[in-house]
């Protein structure tokens, strides 16, 4: 069994539908969907745990909302995850309502679980400088070596998308681009 996560977070229609409440535009949301599939390829025949992220946020919350556009809400078909990216039966899905993916305690509870605990994270998704950051600051800080894959993530704004993998490499994670990471996987799994 592999000591190695990915971590999928908030690859929801929301944030990469053209039509969603809070897109990272085109562009953006296609390379990280398709760099997304390639990574998840990879990790499905490397035998690395696959987690899933949904932000689910609660309707009543209504200045949250208001400043997220209203994206993302629980039961909404904005809150679920595209459908160009399959959720294999294997994968767990963990849902939160702050940008920490480790603000629901189940997600560290199931990464330590296994008789062999997950060490490094490969995180993937959106926004670069919010959900994706928080999570990654916060695994550096639980004692994970975390990978964020430079290619894999997106913001609102190329401005922030920049932000976001400074204050990651401040805080000690790894940016990496996917090429980096399969080259490096082939003799680790």
């Amino acid at each position: 069994m592999s000591d190695t996560a990915l971590l999928l977070i908030d690859l929801q229609r929301d944030f990469l539908e053209t039509t969603g409440r809070l897109p990272v535009g085109g562009a953006d949301a296609d390379r990280v969907i398709a760099t997304s599939l390639l990574v998840l390829n990879h990790a499905l025949n490397a035998g690395w745990k696959l987690i899933f992220i949904k932000n689910e946020f609660a309707k009543n919350d209504w200045l949250g909302n208001f400043l997220r556009k209203n994206s993302a809400i629980a039961g909404s078909p904005g809150a679920e995850i595209d459908p160009r990216i399959p959720v294999p039966a294997q994968a767990r899905i963990f849902t939160k309502a702050k940008s920490d993916a480790f603000s629901n305690p189940a997600l560290e509870g199931s990464l330590r679980a296994d008789p062999d605990p997950v060490r490094r994270l490969v995180l993937v998704g959106v926004m670069t400088d919010a959900c994706v950051c928080a999570t990654a600051r916060s695994g550096v800080r639980r004692g994970f070596e975390v990978i964020v894959l430079e290619d894999a993530v997106a913001s609102t704004g190329d401005a922030m998308h920049r932000l976001g993998l400074t204050r990651m490499r401040r805080a000690g994670a790894q940016i990496k681009a996917s090429g980096e990471l399969f080259g490096a996987d082939s003799t680790r799994s």
